[in-house]
């Protein structure tokens, strides 16, 4: 390993240190199938050297001699996976040619060393073989002729677009070279149709180029090695016509086929890194160190170099990626900082604000507690208000019916007192008038009427009032009664009649009498006996 390789290794994993730090995530999904075909290289490779280990069982024959056509095809082999190893097998295919005195064999296997040279960039290895070793006169065949110009045509190319001349010497014409190959070979050879599309992309007839790449690249396998090739020519052709999202997905194809085919120096991943190198870092450098592996792997002269020409462009934009972050960072900080300060605010608002709901749920609260007592003392009025004006239309209904039949009386008596007079029977009402008057009918039909009144509203009034008292002491009226005096007193306290004088005065008892009949009453209560008229005067009160 020479020590400039070395360098790009160190350089390499200084980079790779550098961008596995970096934050940028990859969100791109069409690179998708190319990174499993990268991983999947592994499996390509051990295939590819499969193959060549069997055509090497195959290389030496019977007499222990190897085999020209089999060395040349483990030389294909080699010919993109292995620059070192193809150079070898294509000395060896020399070797038994000229043993074999096989003119053609040995022409055949030089074009070919001086074609891998040129691709390789070996271009004074390739200026030698093809200009000094090979003869184009003693060359017997036209196919020799055409692989003859063709690899002249190539050195041609690759020295002027690779070497970094200023001047070219004469033999570089690769343009009459390429003229000499189309006279040799039909419109269909590939390496025809190589030159016509070079042609095309020269001049900038993108439309017939691309036209005649796409026709050509319609016949080929798909994953074939000389898809990738005309793949990349049409990544070219998307380039130069400003197409770049076509330009990328022909890219990704030719180097999916790359990765199939187990080619070592492509030039498609190469520019799919560059491509990626402003935008995606990370993924442009993990493309670039695969190239480059790959390539000194390969061993080319020049491909190493060219891509390590990339890793400075890498770090570079390496370093404004991470100029950039750092001012996103300290953008991204001021915004968190913002944002904190203003969560903690509104945290405060909201927990201010709760405590003020809070509070204010509370004061309502007790605003509604105070708000439900007001209203059951407000029914309690409207109970007492109710009851108060039922008893009062209950008895002025009685008023009025005791009034009438006074005034009836009162009439009826006045009209006969009349009416004697004028008969001239004065002697007869004076005896009537001398007639003491019996009033206790009179107060037997008032009770009569009070105790019917009172019992109509209040009918458990008897039942009520009886569970206030021990067993004993309960008061019944007697058969045919409805009230006797003990329940009349107590019904007229029911009706908030409780001065014993007023109670006197309506049963037309004496005030002694009506205090002996409470006295004996209250003896016999249940409970708290100073609260006994309490308890009576809400019997039958309607519930709230």
């Amino acid at each position: 390993m020479t020590k400039t390789s070395m360098k790009v290794r160190i350089i390499l994993a200084a980079l790779l240190i550098l961008c596995s730090c970096s934050t940028y995530k990859d969100n791109d999904r069409r690179f998708t199938s190319l990174d499993r075909h990268m991983e999947m290289s592994g499996t390509y490779e051990a295939r590819k050297v499969s193959q060549i280990e069997s055509l090497k069982r195959l290389a030496h024959n019977r007499s222990g001699r190897m085999d020209y056509n089999i060395l040349m095809e483990i030389a294909d082999e080699y010919y993109s996976y292995s620059f070192d190893s193809a150079s070898t097998y294509l000395h060896k295919a020399i070797d038994v040619a000229r043993e074999d005195r096989d003119k053609d064999g040995v022409a055949e296997a030089t074009i070919n060393l001086g074609l891998l040279y040129s691709t390789s960039g070996h271009f004074l290895e390739a200026y030698s073989v093809l200009f000094d070793q090979i003869d184009s006169s003693t060359l017997g065949s036209d196919a020799l002729l055409a692989d003859y110009y063709y690899a002249l045509y190539r050195f041609g190319n690759e020295l002027r677009g690779n070497s970094g001349m200023a001047e070219y010497p004469d033999s570089t014409d690769k343009d009459r070279y390429g003229r000499r190959l189309q006279s040799l070979t039909g419109p269909d050879d590939l390496r025809n149709i190589e030159i016509m599309l070079d042609g095309l992309l020269e001049d900038r007839a993108l439309y017939r180029a691309d036209s005649l790449c796409s026709a050509v690249i319609a016949q080929l396998p798909d994953g074939s090695h000389d898809f990738a090739k005309f793949a990349y020519t049409e990544a070219r052709i998307k380039e130069m016509s400003g197409d770049r999202p076509s330009e990328m997905e022909w890219l990704i194809k030719s180097a999916e086929a790359d990765m199939i085919n187990s080619v070592k120096d492509y030039a498609s991943l190469t520019v799919i890194a560059q491509r990626l190198m402003p935008e995606n870092i990370n993924r442009s450098f993990g493309y670039l160190n695969r190239s480059f592996s790959d390539a000194t792997f390969y061993n080319a002269k020049l491909r190493p170099w060219q891509i390590s020409q990339f890793f400075m462009q890498i770090q570079s934009s390496y370093e404004r990626a991470q100029a950039k972050s750092r001012r996103l960072l300290f953008a991204t900080g001021i915004a968190f900082f913002i944002l904190a300060l203003t969560l903690f605010v509104l945290v405060w608002f909201l927990i201010k604000r709760s405590r003020n709901l809070t509070r204010t749920r509370n004061e309502l609260a007790s605003m509604n507690s105070r708000i439900s007592e007001n209203n059951r003392e407000l029914k309690e009025l409207n109970r007492q208000i109710s009851e108060s004006n039922s008893v009062k239309e209950e008895y002025i209904g009685l008023f009025l019916t005791m009034m009438s039949e006074n005034i009836d009386k009162k009439k009826s008596f006045t009209n006969n007192v009349r009416k004697m007079i004028k008969q001239g029977k004065t002697d007869e009402l004076l005896r009537q008038l001398n007639v003491s008057y019996d009033v206790d009918d009179d107060l037997e039909s008032f009770y009569n009427t009070f105790d019917t009144t009172f019992l109509s509203l209040y009918p458990d009034f008897v039942e009520a009032f009886n569970s206030l008292l021990e067993e004993e002491a309960r008061v019944y009226p007697k058969k045919g009664e409805l009230l006797n005096t003990e329940l009349r007193i107590f019904a007229l306290i029911r009706l908030g009649i409780d001065d014993s004088n007023k109670i006197a005065s309506l049963l037309h008892y004496s005030v002694s009498t009506i205090y002996n009949y409470k006295v004996r009453i209250k003896k016999g209560a249940l409970g708290d006996k100073e609260k006994f008229e309490e308890k009576v005067r809400k019997i039958g009160s309607i519930q709230a």
